[in-house]
């Protein structure tokens, strides 16, 4: 609830974290899709940044807290996260591959099991 005694819905920042709550007011955690973009709930109901180990896949997370997707430059070496599920290797849409070749937009590209692009 809000100072004014109604249920609060959206975006709200709690302490220093984000959180999204439902159109029934209630705080989410877990995978959230808002406006057309992922986000990431911790058990808390904090919304993350940065660098996320979710059922055994690797996400980046921007400053907004959105999944990053694509090609991702991370200090000097650069990462790739699907931009769909099982495109180009098996896996859910966002999370990174690792280890292995992989033709991304007509091109191979070699990952090695940190996900680091050995040939960007």
């Amino acid at each position: 609830m809000n100072q004014g005694g109604t249920r609060s819905y959206g975006w709200l920042k709690v302490g220093n974290y984000w959180s999204w709550f439902d159109s029934s007011g209630y705080m989410t955690t877990g995978w959230q899709k808002v406006s057309g973009k992922w986000y990431w709930m911790d058990s808390g109901g904090a919304a993350v940044t940065g660098w996320k180990k979710i059922g055994g896949y690797w996400y980046a997370f921007d400053s907004s807290c959105a999944m990053r997707t694509g090609w991702f430059k991370d200090g000097s070496t650069w990462y790739y996260l699907r931009t769909a599920t099982n495109t180009p290797a098996s896996g859910p849409e966002g999370a990174m591959i690792a280890g292995g070749t992989w033709t991304i937009g007509g091109k191979a590209y070699r990952f090695d099991s940190s996900g680091a692009c050995l040939n960007p």
